[in-house]
C-alpha cells in the first residue's frame, strides 16, 4: 500500500510533534454542550495536553484552517453542521488528522458512517475518561490510523499481490473489504478471527462482539 507524498509528509510531521513534545499536543474539542467542553478541557489539561474548545461545526472548520491540531474530539450532534459532515470535510482537508467522535445516542448507522469517513474512535456519552485519554494518546502516537507497520518495498509488494487478492475478508463492523495483511488489527471471537479496517472498528467489535456476528 502506497501513501501519497503529501500525506506521508503530514504523517512524519505529526510523529515528530509527538516525539518532540508528547505532553503538549494541541487538542480541539468540538461540542455544543458547555459543561462537556469544560469537563473535556480540564481532563485533557490534567494530562498535559493543550486544549481549545468551540461549540459549532463552522467554528471547528475555521480553527483547523487557521491553526494546527494534533487531534480533534468532535461531537456528532452540533447546532449548525452535522458532525459527520464536519468529519468528512476535515478528513478531506487532511486525511492524516486523527478525529474521535462523541455522541449522546447509540446509533449503529452513525458509527458505521463515522468509521467510513475515517474516525479513529467513537464514544457514547457518558464516556470513560480513562478510555478516552487512552484513545487520544494512541491517536497521537500513531496518527496514520489504519495503516500499520512499514510500507512494503516493491519486491515484497509484488510477492504478496496474489496473496492479498485471495485473502480479502469483511470487517464485521463497517462491512467493508479488508486485507488481513493491511488490516488495523484482529480479534478472536468464538474461534473465528475477525480483521478490521480501522482501530475504531476493532474497538466497537470488542465492546459487543455478538452484535456484529451472525449470532448477534
Amino acid at each position: 500500500m502506497r501513501i501519497e507524498p503529501n500525506r506521508r509528509n503530514r504523517l512524519e510531521e505529526r510523529k515528530v510533534d509527538a516525539q518532540m513534545n508528547p505532553g503538549a499536543m494541541r487538542v480541539l474539542i468540538v461540542d455544543d454542550d458547555e459543561d462537556i467542553r469544560r469537563a473535556l478541557h480540564d481532563l485533557l489539561e490534567s494530562q498535559h495536553y493543550m486544549a481549545k474548545s468551540v461549540g459549532t461545526g463552522v467554528q471547528a472548520l475555521e480553527q483547523v484552517r487557521d491553526q494546527r491540531f494534533g487531534i480533534i474530539i468532535l461531537d456528532l450532534e452540533l447546532p449548525d453542521v452535522n458532525g459527520l459532515e464536519v468529519l468528512r470535510r476535515l478528513k478531506e482537508g487532511d486525511p492524516t488528522l486523527p478525529i474521535i467522535m462523541l455522541t449522546a445516542t447509540s446509533n449503529d448507522a452513525d458509527k458505521t458512517a463515522a468509521l467510513h469517513y475515517g474516525a479513529r474512535a467513537f464514544f457514547t456519552k457518558p464516556y470513560s475518561s480513562h478510555a478516552l485519554i487512552s484513545a487520544v494518546s494512541e491517536a497521537i502516537r500513531r496518527p496514520e490510523g489504519s495503516w500499520v507497520g512499514p510500507l512494503p518495498d516493491p519486491v515484497r509488494e509484488k510477492a504478496t499481490m496474489s496473496l492479498e487478492a485471495s485473502a480479502k475478508t469483511i470487517d464485521p463492523v463497517c462491512r467493508m473489504e479488508v486485507i488481513p495483511f493491511q488490516s488495523a488489527g484482529k480479534s478472536e471471537h468464538e474461534g473465528h478471527i475477525y480483521y478490521f479496517c480501522t482501530p475504531a472498528c476493532k474497538q466497537l467489535f470488542e465492546q459487543s462482539p455478538r452484535r456484529y456476528t451472525d449470532k448477534g
